[in-house]
């Protein structure tokens, strides 16, 4: 795949939430390079740790809830449903979270 089918008007929201200085897109890409701006976004862009949350977020899961509940493999997938759920319904342990709920 080319580049551009990864850029749309929503790729401005990268350069917004990283403090990335856009002034740069109004040069040529091939003088990017003598930019500080592009320098420092191009350091910050590379230092960010990419994460595939899913796949992450089930195998965490199962890790904390694998053996310690049963082995009957159909009670074990109703309990990994249940605690997706509860996850969904409470993100975090702050007391707003639990407010807003209720």
């Amino acid at each position: 795949m080319n580049l551009d089918k990864f850029i749309s008007e929503n790729s401005l929201k990268l350069f917004t939430r990283y403090g990335i200085d856009t002034s740069i897109l109004q040069y040529d890409p091939k003088s990017w390079d003598n930019h500080i701006s592009f320098v420092n976004g191009k350091e910050l862009i590379k230092s960010l740790k990419i994460v595939n949350n899913t796949a992450e977020r089930g195998v965490k899961l199962m890790a904390d809830f694998n053996e310690a509940l049963t082995v009957n493999k159909e009670q074990k997938q109703y309990v990994l449903l249940c605690v997706q759920e509860h996850r969904k319904m409470y993100p975090n342990c702050k007391k707003e979270t639990l407010k807003q709920l209720y």
